[in-house]
């Protein structure tokens, strides 16, 4: 029986080694990391006024990765304020309306994803990845490319 947990362990390790090897298609992960970010600030921009009162999106940004070496990532977020008069756990329930928008078939949860965290993540086959986050009175929206040469 340790045998076979071994040969499965060591087989799920091959399949990731070689999947952090595949080359990512770096022009589809950019539409798809610009695509579902206009969708999230298209969706979080038709909530209530009176439940979400501003939204507002950063410039682009890149920043280093620590793994692989010599890579970096396009980032984008946008962030939102809850009204005065708004319960403070009604970003909770923006941020989890966001997080069930997103097609299953595409993104998964990050394996450390805890549904009742503050921040919530999911990433697609090629790498994109989508944080979702209720931090008191605000909700944060930020995606990631996957970590590419410069």
């Amino acid at each position: 029986m340790r045998a076979r947990a071994g040969l499965g362990a060591a087989s799920l390790l091959a399949v990731l080694a070689l999947a952090a090897c595949s080359p990512v298609d770096a022009d589809a992960a950019d539409r798809r990391m610009r695509d579902v970010f206009d969708d999230l600030v298209a969706q979080a921009s038709g909530v209530d006024p009176n439940v979400l009162r501003t939204l507002e999106t950063a410039e682009p940004r890149t920043q280093a990765c620590s793994r692989p070496a010599d890579t970096e990532q396009i980032v984008l977020t946008a962030t939102g304020v809850l009204a005065v008069a708004a319960d403070a756990s009604a970003a909770d329930g923006v941020r989890d309306d966001l997080g069930e928008s997103l097609d299953p078939a595409v993104w998964r949860p990050l394996a450390d994803a805890d549904p009742a965290a503050e921040r919530q993540g999911w990433i697609s086959e090629d790498g994109v990845t989508v944080t979702l986050a209720a931090e008191g009175p605000a909700l944060v929206i930020a995606v990631f490319s996957p970590c590419l040469p410069g």
